[in-house]
């Protein structure tokens, strides 16, 4: 016949089960805890590609800048926020896609095409221009991607010289005389078909050089 257990081992061994299960039961809590969600976990989860960048600088001239040749810096002696932009876009290579490309600053009202900024009534020619206010949708477009082909529509960026809006992608803070005077934006409709992966074709309509609404019946 065994002898009964002595009583401080069996208290032990109430607290040991106790503290097992009181482990246990955190586990589980953690494990059925939702987690946390932030935005830039959100942006992922969506596949949504978010970027963003600030463009601000000093700009003096010996002289009074003529704004019908120096489009951008028109001021003689200034510091300048000249873009604040910010890129959401979720463009996969087969299917619906979009993109969204906002910029702010002084930039803006240069960059504004006709019919999308209060107070910017004429393109980019007249001397009033810039007279958009600070803040352009600078992009804005819907595509479909299949196979060699994407079709876009709505506005997006020109085509024409090797300078864009973005001013991260440009070489010089400044901008050259030709870009102030070449189209910066194109609203209408794009096909593009990669032949090969160095040589794509693109054809387009559009309303004509920074026009989201068509100053004349024609179309470019």
């Amino acid at each position: 016949m065994k002898a009964p257990l002595p009583f401080p081992l069996k208290v032990t061994s109430c607290l040991l089960m106790m503290g097992m299960m009181t482990a246990a039961s955190a586990k589980e809590d953690e494990t059925s805890a939702e987690p946390e969600m932030t935005i830039a976990k959100l942006f992922k989860a969506s596949s949504i590609d978010v970027s963003g960048y600030l463009d601000a600088g000093y700009i003096g001239h010996n002289q009074m800048p003529d704004p019908n040749v120096q489009v951008f810096d028109t001021s003689k002696n200034s510091f300048s926020l000249n873009q604040a932009s910010i890129t959401m876009s979720q463009t996969p290579k087969q299917g619906m896609g979009w993109l969204v490309d906002l910029i702010a600053g002084s930039n803006a009202g240069y960059l504004c095409s006709y019919g999308a900024c209060s107070g910017n009534n004429l393109n980019q020619y007249n001397s009033t221009m810039g007279s958009g206010g600070n803040f352009d949708p600078t992009q804005a477009y819907m595509q479909y991607a299949t196979g060699p082909w994407t079709l876009i529509g709505g506005k997006f960026n020109s085509l024409s010289g090797v300078e864009v809006p973005n001013s991260v992608a440009d070489t010089n803070i400044t901008r050259s005389i030709l870009y102030g005077h070449s189209p910066f934006t194109h609203t209408g409709v794009r096909a593009v078909n990669a032949l090969t992966d160095a040589t794509t074709v693109t054809m387009g309509v559009n309303n004509g050089w920074d026009q989201v609404t068509g100053m004349t019946a024609s179309k470019t």
